[in-house]
């Protein structure tokens, strides 16, 4: 079996039931690769952080096959990625669909959006707590807990 990253059909939309499971990964893997060869290596790094890639065909005046494409980031990387990054991105991006007859109209990105649990309230409204730490905690100074090396235990052993 080949260790080759497969490719979408690019006679197809690249958002075709067919395609749609392939481009996220060879959008972002050949445009990663493509950008690092070309010396742009902080796109590299930008375009390896994107999680995944909604690709939707956008415009097809004229004959154009023009798409939106949207990089789903992790929260907390999300404001790196501005106008500049972004520009650059797309114009990598660019590079690895010119000759296949699709273009891009717009790139864009936005958080990826956190699954959510039943207690989701709690977690917002506690979210600015106290935070965990490795850090013991007084023992009520009770005279039935015993004490060695000024260390007291809840029990005996």
């Amino acid at each position: 079996m080949s260790d080759e990253l497969p490719s979408p059909d690019m006679s197809l939309a690249l958002d075709a039931p067919q395609n749609a499971p392939l481009v996220s990964e060879w959008l972002l893997g050949t445009s990663a690769v493509l950008a690092y060869h070309l010396g742009k290596s902080d796109t590299a790094r930008m375009i390896a952080d994107v999680s995944s890639v909604e690709v939707r065909l956008w415009n097809t005046e004229y004959d154009h096959e023009g798409y939106r494409i949207v990089l789903v980031v992790e929260p907390s990387l999300y404001p790196t990625y501005d106008e500049r990054a972004l520009e650059g991105i797309a114009e990598v991006v660019r590079e690895v669909l010119w000759g296949s007859g699709k273009s891009v109209d717009e790139l864009v990105a936005r958080p990826s959006i956190p699954r959510l649990g039943p207690d989701w309230r709690r977690q917002v409204k506690t979210a600015d707590g106290p935070k965990p730490s490795n850090q013991g905690r007084r023992q009520q100074l009770e005279p039935s807990h015993p004490v060695e090396d000024q260390l007291r235990f809840a029990n005996e052993w």
